[in-house]
């Protein structure tokens, strides 16, 4: 292991590198984090001194679902480690991101053998770096400049809260699909999921938003009621998580813990979180942190 060495050592190793895998198990999340927080640092600071391209290779088959490369998609995201995750490292290392089913012969000399190949004509392999995407800052353009809104958010004082989308909230819960009629109740056959969307939200069909002059009704944002206001006062914070892909678990965590200051209410919010984002007929989401 070359970070068994002392840190020049291992920093002279690495720039004489031509090229570096960084290679995890995608059924493996607790050593993709081990990765991020102890290896990948180190990496960094060794390339503020020297320039080899990057490599990110997640190896494996998914177990629990086939990998889904939608940022919202919850499907892959309790056990394994996402695509998007994935992709993520890559960007900040502005490094190529492979997916491989398994580091056999066959996939070494299908995705590396061009690699090895090209090193024998020039000392060093370009780094290829992936166009900026701007998915997340579109998204949360969209949340924060209230662009296209058909849901307004509202505390039981009837004070506004915010905006956001139907179609977002559907593609991250089964709550929100019951709670705007995608589902019915006979769709869901978890009854902790009812007990969710009862517990938390109201709609109001038809009450409270009059169309403006000139606008067609279908275009006013359907009114909903938090009935939890330990939630209410944090939906801003949640929705943000949500439209950042439903994934910076850790960010969420700090944002309500500093916003509310109480653990027992910290815990409360983050329950209702993991309920909202609960898989039908599944245990509650874990996460680390």
């Amino acid at each position: 292991d070359i970070f068994d060495s002392d840190w020049y050592t291992s920093r002279s190793l690495i720039g004489g590198a031509d090229i570096i895998v960084i290679k995890y198990s995608v059924n493996d999340k607790t050593s993709f984090q081990d990765l991020k927080d102890s290896y990948v640092p180190m990496i960094k600071k060794a390339l503020n001194h020297c320039s080899v391209p990057v490599i990110i290779s997640a190896v494996g088959a998914r177990k629990n679902a086939v990998p889904c490369t939608c940022p919202l998609c919850t499907l892959d995201r309790r056990s394994c480690v996402t695509t998007s995750e994935g992709a993520q490292l890559a960007k900040e290392f502005g490094a190529t991101y492979l997916e491989l089913h398994t580091l056999n012969d066959f996939y070494i000399q299908k995705y590396f053998g061009g690699v090895t190949s090209s090193l024998t004509l020039t000392e060093k392999m370009p780094i290829l770096k992936g166009e900026a995407s701007h998915y997340d800052s579109d998204l949360h353009n969209l949340l924060f400049c209230c662009q296209c809104a058909d849901v307004a958010f509202y505390s039981e004082d009837s004070s506004k809260v915010v905006e956001a989308h139907k179609v977002i909230l559907c593609s991250v819960s089964h709550v929100f699909m019951l709670l705007f009629d995608v589902k019915s109740p006979a769709d869901i056959h978890d009854p902790s999921i009812l007990r969710t969307a009862q517990s938390l939200f109201v709609v109001e069909a038809g009450a409270g938003l009059p169309a403006p002059h000139g606008v067609p009704p279908c275009s006013v944002p359907i009114r909903v009621v938090v009935k939890d206001s330990v939630f209410c006062s944090c939906l801003s914070d949640i929705l943000h998580f949500i439209y950042s892909g439903a994934f910076q678990w850790e960010r969420l965590e700090e944002d309500i813990k500093k916003k509310l200051k109480d653990s027992e209410k910290t815990e409360h919010v983050l329950e209702k979180v993991k309920c909202i984002l609960k898989a039908p007929g599944k245990v509650h989401l874990a996460y680390v942190g």
